[in-house]
């Protein structure tokens, strides 16, 4: 098995992925968990740790630069858990890199006001820091092409 499928078997472990999905990637490589859907019968409001699930997955897209569905998921996972500084940051991230450069600061800046402080909480505030100057600056240069 491809070394991304084995990772995302372990992430889908962890967060309550079926057996069947895992049967099901066990010959294939990391991409088709992106086709799985979550089989609860009452949607992935029925339980709110699907948080994690959603971001994990959204990572997931976003390191097969598929910013789309990686946003998509992020977005559910910030519906379940609306002080997610992680989903923030990487959805901004995921906007930056499709050039939605006004919602990527927007979105670094609320995983700045909505980070608890937690282990990796440092580390997420200064890279969200670093990112809102770098698209600030982004967004400086395209409304005038001419600064240096």
């Amino acid at each position: 098995m491809h070394l991304t499928g084995k990772l995302l078997l372990a992430v889908l472990a962890q967060y309550g992925a079926t057996s069947a999905l895992a049967d099901n990637m066990a010959g294939e490589t990391g991409r088709s968990v992106l086709a799985y859907n979550l089989d609860s019968g009452s949607g992935p409001t029925a339980n709110p740790t699907l948080a994690a699930f959603f971001y994990h997955r959204g990572n997931t897209y976003y390191f097969l630069d598929e910013y789309p569905h990686a946003i998509s998921n992020y977005n559910e996972a910030i519906d379940l858990r609306p002080n997610y500084a992680e989903a923030y940051y990487f959805r901004g991230l995921a906007y930056y890199r499709g050039g939605a450069f006004k919602r990527a600061l927007a979105d670094f800046r609320t995983a700045l006001s909505k980070n608890s402080f937690s282990i990796s909480a440092g580390n997420l505030n200064t890279d969200a820091r670093q990112k809102i100057l770098e698209v600030e600056l982004k967004i400086s240069e395209i409304a005038d092409p001419e600064s240096p």
